[in-house]
């Protein structure tokens, strides 16, 4: 590792909203830690701290297929997560950063990497005398202005100077009219609101259309955007243009994360999943990653379109998913998944025997799924939920327990299962009652839901990552999950045909109470506890939206109130200046008249006359 601050003049603040205090704090603790102190996060409940220091940031670069390369460039290193990630894919990494207090730290915590070179200064003054094969910017494009000057034209272009002629920049910034930002986050770079900081722009983010504007002017015309949620930063699914979501689709339910301070008037879930039904989801997700290609050779037909994280589990359960044009490749994303790796294998071979079709095929280190573009069981259901079809749903459901679920194999063995059964391994108490009742499975695979299954072009079921598996697991509970899943997150079905209704039908409801026991159990085996309360903080949004609909409706109808009684008023303001027009008329004949008989003979002589008889 070589440290060199011969360009060094002064600090540049490009993430204002980490106060010194926690500066000093943060650099603290990279230089003790491994990974991330949670307990530290936990304490200070300090979404800024998780944001800079957690592991997960890696994320936002670790699904990317990065050609076989020699040289990295990173502008802004912040707390050196992302530094130490691309250290251990490239031969050589330079690193750029602007503050020489956290660069020596950076460089203290890396000093082994031998293949690590850190400039401290202004990108502008440095003098690199090579070029590289990948330029990686994360949220350093909207601090151009601080790095570079005022000309973002200048910027990109010395950027691509910098590149190989088959040179990729790998950018991530946040979207100017992401939905954090429409509903008053505060932006991280800029410690300000979207109203507030648009008008000094010493930072600037940017829209979609605006940055495919900067790059076709700077003759950057090949390029891919991804849609990372919740953000660049703490990155859990990946959307390209060639998989965008559906309005329903699980991965747009994703935890809020605001930095201390933000005026949050609406909840942005709702707004994304009604601008995703409308078709303008790329428009106005949170942020952006950008591969920009300096030449035309980018086009790849089986790049990644999308990929999913799982951020919330413990470690030894995390596995990372990447979907390309033919095929979904899952693999572990950290060492520690090895072993939940090979219980996915032996899962898929279980479901073989039980002569279930399966898309999932393996080798030593992947786990293969076909890619398929049947329909899901789960969008089948909800279309006909949404058409009302509740005898085709009833009777869907019937096939789904007839052809699936009772091939799993039911253990008739009574002793088997008093012995040994899931809700003894989770220490939840079973009554004599409920387990003569239960019909129980020897092949628990749990997560049969309605949503991991395809109905192919012969109407048969075809089944896909099936990661969870236990012995003698009630066939109930596993169609209760399945119902539980395709409600929680197509809400309005639940007005046309209700939860409560199916598990009914499907006699289930009266074990809601025990399943529930069951399916919290198998949730804190798997999730972890720290990553779950770091990332379940709730907010109190200033507007609430069911008051906000009630109050339009109110208004509406006192609108409507008012404008009839205006179309009354108007009626009778007609009739009064009908009536008005027509005693000035009158009036008018009369004053005519007068003048008439003023101005004859007979009334002259007649006031003559009168004039006399006064004298008299």
């Amino acid at each position: 590792m070589k440290l060199n601050l011969d360009y060094y003049k002064e600090d540049i603040v490009y993430n204002k909203s980490v106060s010194k205090d926690l500066e000093n704090t943060l650099l603290n603790k990279i230089k003790e830690l491994e990974g991330t102190n949670y307990d530290f996060i936990n304490k200070e409940n300090n979404c800024i701290a998780f944001n800079n220091i957690t592991p997960i940031r890696k994320n936002i670069l670790e699904w990317y297929d990065f050609k076989e390369t020699n040289d990295v460039l990173e502008i802004g290193m912040e707390y050196g997560i992302i530094t130490e990630f691309l250290c251990e894919k490239f031969n050589n990494v330079v690193s750029i950063d602007f503050c020489k207090s956290r660069a020596s730290v950076i460089a203290d915590k890396l000093k082994n990497r031998q293949n690590l070179s850190i400039f401290v200064g202004n990108l502008k003054d440095i003098k690199l005398n090579k070029k590289f094969d990948y330029i990686v910017m994360l949220g350093m494009l909207e601090n151009y202005k601080l790095i570079f000057g005022d000309n973002i034209d200048e910027y990109i272009l010395y950027l691509k100077s910098l590149l190989k002629d088959n040179g990729t920049i790998l950018l991530a910034t946040n979207n100017k009219l992401g939905v954090k930002y429409l509903a008053g986050a505060i932006n991280e770079y800029t410690a300000k609101t979207l109203n507030d900081y648009q008008e000094k722009k010493d930072i600037e983010n940017f829209s979609k259309k605006e940055l495919i504007e900067i790059l076709n002017r700077n003759n950057l015309k090949n390029y891919n955007f991804y849609y990372p949620l919740p953000d660049y930063k703490i990155t859990n699914v990946i959307f390209s243009d060639d998989y965008l979501p559906t309005f329903n689709n699980s991965k747009l339910m994703y935890n809020l994360n605001y930095v201390e301070g933000s005026n949050i008037i609406f909840n942005e879930l709702n707004l994304i999943k009604e601008l995703t039904k409308s078709n303008n989801f790329s428009d106005f997700t949170n942020s952006f990653f950008v591969e920009i290609f300096k030449d035309g050779n980018y086009f790849n037909d089986n790049s990644v379109r999308f990929v999913s994280y799982n951020n919330l589990r413990k470690k030894e359960y995390r596995l990372v998913t990447k979907m390309y044009k033919d095929v979904v490749i899952k693999n572990i994303q950290c060492k520690d998944a090895r072993g939940h790796l090979n219980t996915v294998k032996n899962n898929i071979n279980i479901l073989n025997e039980c002569n279930l079709s399966t898309l999932d095929y393996f080798d030593e280190n992947n786990i293969f799924s076909k890619y398929c573009n049947f329909k899901t069981f789960n969008r089948i259901l909800i279309e006909n939920i949404r058409n009302n079809n509740k005898e085709i749903v009833y009777d869907l459901i019937n096939s789904w327990n007839n052809n699936v679920l009772k091939k799993l194999g039911v253990v008739d063995n009574y002793n088997e299962i008093i012995n040994n059964n899931i809700f003894k391994k989770f220490n939840i108490i079973l009554k004599e009652e409920q387990l003569n009742k239960l019909t129980f499975t020897k092949n628990g695979f749990f997560d049969l839901v309605f949503e991991n299954a395809f109905i192919d072009e012969k109407e048969n079921f075809v089944f896909y990552d099936q990661e969870w598996y236990e012995e003698n697991v009630p066939i109930e509970f596993i169609l209760y999950r399945s119902i539980n899943n395709l409600y929680m997150y197509s809400f309005d079905i639940n007005e046309i045909i209700s939860k409560e209704e199916i598990l009914k039908f499907f006699n289930i409801y009266e074990y809601i109470e025990l399943f529930d026991k069951l399916e919290k159990s198998i949730q804190n085996k798997i999730l972890d506890s720290n990553m779950i309360k770091i990332s379940s903080k709730v907010y109190n949004f200033k507007v609430n939206i069911a008051e906000q609909k009630e109050a339009i409706v109110s208004l509406n109808n006192d609108r409507t109130i008012l404008n009839n009684r205006i179309k009354e008023l108007e009626i009778y303001t007609d009739e009064l200046t009908n009536i008005i027009k027509q005693l000035s008329q009158e009036n008018e004949n009369v004053n005519l008249t007068l003048n008439n008989i003023y101005n004859s003979r007979g009334w002259k002589m007649l006031e003559k006359v009168r004039k006399i008889v006064r004298k008299k």
